[in-house]
Parts: structure tokens; C-alpha cells; sequence
């Protein structure tokens, strides 16, 4: 009862919150009368967050759906046969999913998920949760059709993107055994017996999951937003040639943006000529992993010790790795 009361009230603030954003949109003069708002900067934010979340909406619905069908189809004994009983095989196998698995980094979370929930190895998700953003076929060519001049950089990503997963996944491995997702009140269920009924309540499923979802997406969308708004791209070419100042820098700089894998390629593409190789790729291979929507969301889903650990060994693998690329010639 609690829990519909709170949906309840979510939907009507998330409705009058978008009804404000597209009168803003459309008519910025409305702020004109506040001397500590600007028209052109709340146009710009209203237009970002609700271009955020249209951009992200899809890959979520997409993602909750492979979930639920997995949920209800894939029987768990099936999911523990074909996964390799080898750690390091396993890590492997689990980041080059993702080559097969074309699933938005929007989407992962509750994929990853219901994989570790039907026995898939922590290690072997959280590789797969890391590089199946990057790996995937759409991205690959995404990025090969925006790096045309510096095609050594597409493959970098790829090679970069996989050795991180592979890494940390082996490193989450060791540190946790079993049990880091939250548990969800639908998991509770036994799941029915027949196809029919399987497939209602994987779509029920996947509605139930979209608006916790949604409610994140919402959420991790207002704060990107507003770091956009406020961030000027500018400050960013003061440290294109700063050694590791600008891998951070664009590292943060991804964080922020939160831009879907399929499209920051042609958004980097314009810093090619300013930064440095490392700091390039820093931008591709991190963004993808972490950003503020998937934190957001990485944090409902997953148990607070593992969520810390999962960003902490992201960003300083991430960071070890383009400070050693730095020393490396890339055309």
C-alpha cells in the first residue's frame, strides 16, 4: 500500500515538473521577472533534462524487458552450465558479452541484476555490466564513423574497455562472494508455471521495474543537467595538453556529461586535435561505465559496500590505465 502511495505521488511531481520544463521550453520569458535566474540558462537546463531523459527512456524500457524475459525464462540451472567454472575465463567471457548483447549503458543495470539473481558469477556480470556499453556492435561502429581520422582510437577503446572490465571484475570477484543486489519485493513471487502466465509477468515485471527506474533516470537526469548548465566546456581546453590534469579532467568531464556510448564519440570527436590520446580515451572508456545516471541507478540496485567498491576500482583502473597510455605513441 505504501509502497503504490509513493508511486502515486511520483507520478504527479514528475508530471508537474515535465509540464514546467515544457512551458519553460517554450516560453523562457516567464523568468524574466527573477533577477537571480537567467532565461537563457533555465531554457538550457529544461531543454537538457528533458533531452536526457527522452535520450535514456528507450534503453531503460529495453533493458528492464531482457531482464524480465530472463527472469521468468532462463531457468537457473541452465545460466550456471554454461557459465565457465574458471574465474578468470569467466571474467572473460562475461566482458565479451557485451560484443553479442547490444544493451545502452542506460539499460545495464537491471540486466546485471537479474543475471547475478539467476547465478551468473559476480565477477562475470560485473565485467560484463563494465564493457558491454563500449564493446557492442552499434557503439563500434558509432565510433569508427565519428573517429574516421584517428581510427587507431576506436580500437584503443575497445582493447581499453575490455582489460578494465576484465580487471575489475576480477578484482569484485575476490572481494565479494555472493548476495550485493537489494532485494526486490517481486522476487518474493514464485514465478508461474505455464508461457502464458510467464510472459504477463515478465511484463509485469518490467513495468514495475521501468518506474523504479524512471524514477532514478529522473533523478540522475536533473543533477547532469545542471552540471551542464553550470560547467563551461570552455575551462575544459585549458588542460587539453596537462598530462594527467587532462585525463581527469575529461574523466570528470564524461561523469558529468552522461552521454548514451552510441553518441560520445562524435561529441569527442570536436576535442581530438585540443587533448592528448590518453585524455581522449579516458572521455570513451569511462563515460560508458560511469556517469551520474548509472551511479544513481548502480546504487539502488546494489548493496552500498559493493556500489562503492564497483566506482572506486572503476576510476582508479580507469586512471592507472590512460596514465600508462599517456607514455604510448597513438596516431
Amino acid at each position: 500500500m505504501m509502497r503504490a502511495v509513493v508511486r502515486f505521488v511520483f507520478v504527479v511531481v514528475v508530471t508537474l515538473v515535465c509540464s514546467v520544463l515544457i512551458v519553460l521550453m517554450i516560453h523562457p520569458d516567464v523568468v524574466r521577472t527573477a533577477p537571480f535566474m537567467r532565461r537563457s540558462d533555465v531554457q538550457l537546463f529544461s531543454t537538457m533534462w528533458m533531452g536526457i531523459v527522452l535520450e535514456a527512456l528507450p534503453f531503460v524500457l529495453f533493458g528492464v524487458l531482457i531482464a524480465a524475459i530472463v527472469q521468468a525464462f532462463v531457468p537457473d540451472a541452465f545460466v550456471r552450465r554454461i557459465v565457465p567454472a574458471h574465474r578468470g575465463v569467466a571474467t572473460v567471457c562475461g566482458a565479451l558479452l557485451g560484443v553479442v548483447v547490444p544493451v545502452c549503458e542506460c539499460g545495464m543495470v537491471p540486466v546485471v541484476r537479474h543475471m547475478m539473481m539467476k547465478g551468473v558469477p559476480i565477477h562475470a556480470a560485473t565485467a560484463f555490466l563494465l564493457a558491454g556499453p563500449i564493446v557492442n556492435p552499434v557503439v563500434f561502429s558509432a565510433s569508427s564513423l565519428a573517429l574516421q581520422q584517428s581510427p587507431s582510437l576506436v580500437w584503443w577503446r575497445m582493447g581499453l574497455a575490455l582489460a578494465i572490465a576484465v580487471i575489475v571484475g576480477l578484482v569484485i570477484g575476490a572481494l565479494f562472494r555472493t548476495d550485493v543486489w537489494k532485494p526486490m519485493s517481486s522476487a518474493m513471487h514464485p514465478l508461474p508455471t505455464s508461457k502464458r502466465l510467464k510472459l504477463w509477468h515478465a511484463i509485469d515485471q518490467s513495468a514495475i521495474e521501468a518506474f523504479d527506474m524512471l524514477v532514478l533516470v529522473v533523478i540522475g537526469s536533473a543533477i547532469t543537467a545542471l552540471m551542464q548548465t553550470t560547467v563551461p566546456r570552455e575551462s575544459l581546453a585549458a588542460v587539453g595538453d596537462a598530462g594527467v590534469f587532462s585525463v581527469i579532467a575529461m574523466m570528470a568531464y564524461a561523469f558529468v556529461l552522461s552521454i548514451c556510448s552510441t553518441a560520445d564519440a562524435f561529441v569527442i570527436a570536436t576535442f581530438v586535435p585540443v587533448f592528448a590520446p590518453a585524455a581522449v580515451l579516458a572521455f570513451l572508456v569511462y563515460g560508458p561505465m560511469l556517469d551520474i545516471k548509472s551511479v544513481v541507478m548502480i546504487f539502488s540496485a546494489f548493496r552500498v559496500r559493493f556500489a562503492v567498491a564497483l566506482v572506486l576500482l572503476v576510476t582508479g583502473v580507469t586512471l592507472l590505465c590512460m596514465i600508462g597510455i599517456s607514455f604510448v605513441r597513438i596516431e
